[in-house]
């Protein structure tokens, strides 16, 4: 069947897929047919990750001649990450205003400068319907006080809760991403959306005195990046959300999340419905350890029944459980010397993203592997504050069998940190053929800069470097760091 035999239905359903430049790119002009079509369709409209330039600006005059176009646009995602279309540059074109239907805004990695200009025209969204701020946490805006809050049924923002809404605020919610909040609001948030079916909290704080709150939320999917508070104040949540199908959690510092027991009962009396569970429970400090309560995790109910497979792991005080994959995309090798019960698969690390390598913890592989991570640390946050670490080849050796260096997109070198010589970082740049972006003190960057052939390196790959202390001792200092990072894009100082 030709393309062109394909029916106005299906082709609409096939260019929900698509962005409104490549649609405008491919078809317009093409025959009078697809002309009429695609000036008559909803069209989704996304500036992230376009590299033609040439196409945006030719999309940006089509719309800008033709009205029509732009009450066509459902859905508008700006970024200022990977994009030749930045947010300001579009802003300076068009005004939100002039986009009369448009459903759904993201924003990406978002400057102060961008939402000055759109702070006063978000309320005006009459058809907004999904609000979205993405990568993006450097600043505090209260993004709810200009937010038409009442008629959104998607809210994404980097942005705490620190008091509950007036009645009706949230009565359409039904998805809803925030930064942090306490207990007591969150028990508040779902009497205050009884609509909320997706529910991700980057931190629930500790609230006292609990303030009981009596509902029944149609709740499906919760997310807590980090929950602090005891086991009793996760149990009184728990009984507000008794239709909850899926549970991703991390705790810490109390016992009583680490017993299986515990667990098991609590998800048959009070999440009957709970069918994906990812967790990571850690306390510190035990005065008394037994690697019998880590292996119940491991019990018919665990892996039988739900298939909720874990590994754990233990030293002398602490303790760690976890399901596989592991649930969170970040990692920090700091208890490696203990014992882990693996349990076998190679895949366990495969989401984590971000690495905190410890030199200082990390005598031992203990069976890992990080095959996607693309952000690296090098630390030692337990080291007093005027010692260092020297990195040495044993070192670089045993961080090769851990990470996939190929994946390796940022590199952050930690102030207690060195390298016994300066060959070792050139090797690891050698190796991680995609680094473009450093975090390093300038005193210890301008030290390195003695060492010609990682000098290269810097110039033909860096084009974002973080300097996170220390400052140009003198002008030839300046001079020589200007000479060398000839490529760079942003630098923070």
């Amino acid at each position: 069947m030709l393309f062109e035999s394909l029916p106005n239905e299906l082709l609409i359903l096939c260019f929900k897929y698509l962005n409104a430049p490549d649609v405008f790119y491919s078809l317009d002009h093409l025959n009078h047919r697809f002309d009429s079509l695609i000036r008559t369709m909803s069209l989704w409209l996304n500036f992230e990750n376009v590299k033609s330039k040439f196409l945006c600006d030719q999309f940006g005059m089509k719309m800008s001649m033709e009205e029509s176009i732009r009450r066509q646009i459902r859905s508008l995602r700006l970024s200022n990450k990977e994009t030749c279309y930045p947010i300001h540059f579009f802003l300076s074109k068009f005004s939100i205003l002039e986009f009369s239907q448009l459903r759904r805004l993201a924003l990406v990695r978002i400057t102060v400068g961008n939402w000055e200009c759109l702070q006063s025209i978000l309320p005006q969204l009459s058809a907004l319907s999904s609000f979205q701020v993405l990568d993006c946490d450097s600043y505090r805006v209260n993004f709810t006080t200009v937010l038409p809050m009442s008629q959104l049924q998607t809210l994404v923002i980097p942005q705490s809760f620190k008091e509950c809404f007036c009645t009706n605020q949230l009565a359409r919610m039904i998805h809803l991403t925030i930064k942090e909040c306490t207990l007591n609001v969150l028990l508040n948030l779902l009497k205050d959306a009884p609509n909320l079916s997706y529910l991700k909290i980057g931190r629930v704080c500790r609230s006292t005195p609990i303030e009981p709150v009596c509902c029944t939320s149609k709740l499906k999917s919760l997310i807590i990046n980090l929950f602090y508070g005891n086991a009793n104040n996760l149990w009184t949540l728990f009984q507000q959300t008794p239709n909850l199908e899926e549970l991703i959690i991390e705790t810490s510092d109390d016992p009583t999340f680490l017993d299986a027991d515990v667990w098991e009962s609590c998800i048959i009396d009070l999440l009957p419905h709970l069918t994906i569970f990812k967790f990571k429970f850690e306390a510190s400090g035990l005065t008394s350890i037994s690697e019998d309560m880590f292996m119940r995790f491991q019990n018919d109910f665990w892996c039988v029944q739900h298939a909720w497979l874990t590994e754990y792991m233990l030293d002398n005080r602490s303790g760690l459980v976890y399901t596989i994959p592991y649930p969170s995309e970040e990692y920090s090798i700091d208890i490696t010397n203990g014992h882990r019960r693996v349990n076998g698969s190679i895949h366990t690390f495969d989401g984590v993203k971000k690495l905190d390598f410890q030199p200082s913890y990390c005598e031992k592989n203990n069976g890992y592997y990080f095959a996607n991570v693309d952000s690296l640390e090098i630390s030692d946050p337990y080291l007093p504050g005027t010692c260092f670490i020297l990195v040495d080849y044993p070192d670089l050796g045993r961080l090769q069998m851990l990470v996939k260096f190929s994946n390796i997109k940022h590199l952050t070198v930690s102030d207690e940190i060195q390298f016994k010589t300066s060959n070792i970082l050139k090797e690891i740049f050698e190796s991680a053929t995609q680094l473009s972006s450093l975090k390093i003190s300038l005193g210890y960057l301008i030290s390195l800069c003695d060492n010609d052939e990682l000098c290269q390196y810097f110039s033909k790959f860096i084009r974002k470097l973080n300097l996170n202390s220390g400052s140009f001792r003198n002008s030839n200092q300046l001079k020589q760091f200007c000479k060398i990072f000839v490529n760079l894009e942003q630098l923070e100082y």
